[in-house]
């Protein structure tokens, strides 16, 4: 628990605070929970897209790998995984439905959206590009699942669709932990925010901001970790003298290294990180 800073962290109203976690419940259970942080007003916008991700893109994944969930019933006991017939160069050929399998027995699948670099850390008139889905799946148990698709509808090649990224909804999830993790190490005080209208619904702009980051150091990560959170100052090009946050997600299947600039330092960040590390 960190100590509340007295205000909403994102439209700084001061009445009707509830606690805030920060790495999402659904990710790390009560990780870090930042006291009476966000107001009810500013839930009722995030919790829409927050849960889209958990539940929808993400609620697959968690339930295969025993996640935390608030409602332990509600779990799914079965994954449905679309297929199709698709040529020798992929194209598609007839839908071939959705496939019930147990979760047990379902390969993981894990969608998430890789980008390049935020439009804040590219020389200025570089287009920043749009990003693509992004998916881990489990190889050996696949090639059960495609027997046994083969075998019933005489396809000679089979494709499985993994899953669906809602991209807004996920990069805005990123802005809203992002944001979340700087209030909680370094304090409100310390940057000058550029997310809440992000984080808010109120812009779309999330590619200035929110995306990947090919050139952060991979971190070892224990392969139970759900999540890694890296915090710094951006010191040199476009974006210098921003705080960065680095998150992955799941790190150890090697999934893409997100990036998310919270604002413009205030404080010196170096001298509040060495002083909490102490």
């Amino acid at each position: 628990h960190v100590p509340s800073p007295g205000r909403c962290i994102y439209c700084h109203e001061t009445q009707g605070l509830t606690h805030e976690h920060v790495i999402p419940f659904g990710l790390g259970a009560h990780t870090l929970i930042l006291d009476k942080a966000s107001c009810q007003a500013c839930q009722r916008t995030i919790q829409p897209y927050e849960q889209a991700v958990l539940k929808h893109q993400l609620g697959n994944f968690r339930a295969q790998v025993s996640a935390p969930t608030r409602r332990p019933k509600d779990r799914p006991t079965e994954i449905r995984i679309p297929a199709m017939e698709v040529d020798d160069a992929g194209r598609f050929l007839r839908d071939l439905g959705t496939w019930k399998v147990p979760i047990d027995d379902a390969p993981l699948l894990l969608n998430l959206w890789s980008s390049p670099p935020p439009r804040l850390l590219l020389p200025a008139g570089t287009g920043p590009g749009i990003g693509r889905a992004w998916s881990f799946a489990e190889a050996r148990r696949f090639k059960p699942l495609v027997r046994r698709i083969t075998s019933s509808t005489g396809a000679r090649h089979v494709a499985l669709k993994a899953g669906e990224v809602n991209r807004l909804h996920y990069l805005r999830f990123l802005a809203k932990t992002g944001h979340a993790f700087a209030a909680a190490r370094i304090g409100l005080g310390s940057f000058d925010p550029v997310l809440p209208d992000l984080i808010l619904n109120r812009s779309d702009d999330l590619s200035a901001y929110v995306r990947d980051d090919p050139t952060l150091a991979p971190i070892e990560a224990h392969p139970a970790a759900t999540s890694h959170f890296a915090l710094g100052e951006i010191t040199h090009g476009p974006a210098k003298g921003y705080v960065g946050i680095g998150i992955r997600l799941y790190p150890s299947l090697n999934t893409p290294a997100h990036v998310v600039i919270v604002g413009k330092a205030t404080a010196d960040i170096g001298s509040i990180l060495e002083k909490d590390n102490q």
